[in-house]
């Protein structure tokens, strides 16, 4: 383990000399800001009060929770719930392949329809999905081919969101990107991997836990998305 992480950390350090060497600052000298204190929290100081910003922020946050809580439950659920055991993988990576898919779908949806209405299609109909799965939950009548089908549906929802919602939130902070990248990067990171783990703590052997997590967080994202919407317009 030690030497694992000793030729990982060389890596690590090769790459950012190469970087630090060889990759030059794209920003403009006039929105360039200094590294100190002062600059890092007048930029948190923007992005706070920023309601378009943090709305958009937060609802990427409770939607990346999703993506966690079902990375937490696959294996167990899909594994030894509905016995595949081993070959749960092989169902993970064809809905990452639909996902990938989904991906350049969205990339040529974009420019088309722009980010928001995208965004927001991807985040309701993902809502839906979830909705439907429950419905079909509750009246014992979720075998596992139609689980899978709308789990692989909802990620390809959830790609189209996620790919989208990241870009509203940094929509107006162009002069402060670097800051407010990291902040968003810290804060969703934590934020969903928390709720990726209480939904991994509900699992209860059933595809309960997964699916009202997806719904309610779902909901939340979407309503927050919505007002962070009116409030760019104004």
């Amino acid at each position: 383990m030690a030497r694992h992480l000793f030729y990982n950390g060389r890596i690590w350090l090769v790459v950012l000399v190469w970087t630090w060497w060889r990759l030059p600052e794209t920003l403009a000298p006039a929105n360039r800001r200094p590294l100190s204190f002062g600059s890092v929290w007048s930029g948190l100081a923007i992005i706070a009060a920023d309601r378009s910003a943090i709305g958009y922020g937060l609802a990427a946050m409770l939607l990346l929770g999703t993506l966690y809580g079902f990375i937490a439950t696959a294996q167990p659920l899909y594994g030894q719930a509905y016995g595949l055991g081993d070959r749960f993988a092989l169902a993970v990576a064809a809905t990452a392949i639909v996902q990938s898919i989904a991906a350049f779908v969205c990339s040529r949806l974009i420019p088309q329809f722009g980010p928001q209405a995208v965004g927001m299609t991807g985040l309701a109909t993902y809502l839906v999905f979830a909705a439907v799965a429950l419905i079909m939950l509750y009246l014992d009548a979720l075998p596992f081919w139609l689980l899978f089908l709308i789990i692989t549906a909802m990620m390809t929802m959830f790609t189209w969101a996620d790919a989208t919602l990241g870009v509203l939130s940094m929509a107006n902070l162009g002069k402060i990107a670097g800051t407010a990248a990291s902040a968003f990067g810290a804060i969703q990171q934590l934020g969903a991997t928390l709720l990726g783990s209480i939904i991994g703590q509900c699992y209860d052997g059933t595809p309960r836990a997964l699916l009202w997590g997806s719904f309610l967080l779902g909901a939340i994202a979407l309503a927050l998305a919505f007002r962070a919407g009116k409030s760019q317009r104004q």
